[in-house]
């Protein structure tokens, strides 16, 4: 996968592939030039109203070392009509399940608490990962949004270079960590019994 290397805390390279480090130093991974080359491209629908938040982060996206593809949905409606595979989002193909929902809690209509909720309701997606990214920090948004079954919860940041670490971050864990896969076949022999 990478190779891991220690260093002290002034950045003198000590060791390499020594997980024993001292607390002194600190540890990185030295990842592949294209983080995926080797693994399926990461399919990411983002839940976004604010057209100037997605054009950040879509920007970020674009920096990221991590071979993926973002689907964009612009109100929670349409979350979920591309989720289910409705009207327009029909083709596969062309709107693939996503590996993980990008979701922000303040949009106009139904707000992302019903979105996350509706998904871990949902046969086919309850355990869809889903990331919070909002401008919220307040400690009662991020209680609920566990609550509701979020794994992760990240407040928005307002700097390019502060979003593109956090992009960063957020699909390095996520393309190299295993997820459940979608329960498709479930959930389509679900529906067509109750017909």
């Amino acid at each position: 996968m990478g190779i891991v290397h220690c260093a002290d805390s002034d950045g003198a390279q000590q060791c390499s592939a020594n997980y024993r480090c001292e607390t002194k130093r600190i540890l990185w991974m030295e990842m592949p030039k294209r983080i995926g080359e080797n693994m399926e491209k990461l399919r990411l629908l983002v839940v976004e109203d604010n057209r100037d938040d997605f054009e950040l982060f879509s920007f970020a996206l674009r920096k990221s070392k991590v071979l993926c593809s973002a689907s964009h949905a612009e109100t929670s409606q349409d979350a979920i009509a591309y989720l289910d595979g409705w009207g327009k989002y029909s083709d596969r193909a062309e709107f693939p399940v996503p590996d993980i929902a990008i979701l922000d809690l303040k949009l106009v209509g139904m707000d992302g608490f019903q979105v996350l909720k509706w998904i871990r309701d949902h046969p086919v997606y309850r355990l869809l990962p889903v990331v919070i990214l909002t401008s919220s920090s307040l400690e009662e948004d991020v209680q609920h949004a566990f609550d509701l079954g979020a794994n992760s919860y990240f407040v928005k940041p307002a700097a390019l270079s502060d979003m593109n670490v956090l992009i960063d971050v957020l699909l390095n864990y996520w393309s190299l960590g295993r997820k459940p896969a979608p329960a498709l076949g479930k959930a389509s022999a679900a529906l067509s019994m109750s017909a």
